[in-house]
């Protein structure tokens, strides 16, 4: 008895010989007009893959600077901070200085007046 097939593999096998009856019948310049389709389709793919991978590269490359954005997002915002509070910090020592300067001034006009007095004894 003879080894029974299935259904889909002789309807593979049926298209696989039509498929070959079609590449025989065909004529040469058929073949080389196919072959001559198929390298621009290759060359047209190739052209087409450059562009993509430079695409991919550029995006690549911003999802790389957008995340070194944000690690430094956090210690800008903090040193901002820092200078504010530093800022601060030397606007009120200048306060002070000046309140010192003017408390200087005065006791060297006390001081002054006071020795007149004396000067003339």
């Amino acid at each position: 008895m003879a080894n029974p097939r299935s259904d889909s593999e002789m309807g593979q096998d049926m298209e696989d010989l039509t498929k070959g009856l079609k590449e025989l019948s065909e004529s040469p310049k058929e073949k080389s007009e196919r072959a001559l389709l198929h390298s621009h389709l290759e060359q047209q793919h190739y052209l087409i893959c450059i562009p993509k991978k430079k695409a991919d590269n550029a995006c690549k490359c911003c999802r790389g600077l957008e995340q070194l954005n944000v690690e430094l997002h956090n210690p800008r915002t903090e040193d901002a901070v820092k200078m504010k509070s530093q800022t601060q910090r030397i606007q009120y020592l200048e306060k002070r200085f000046m309140d010192l300067a003017k408390n200087q001034e005065q006791m060297i006009q006390l001081k002054t007046e006071h020795r007149k007095p004396y000067m003339q004894l």
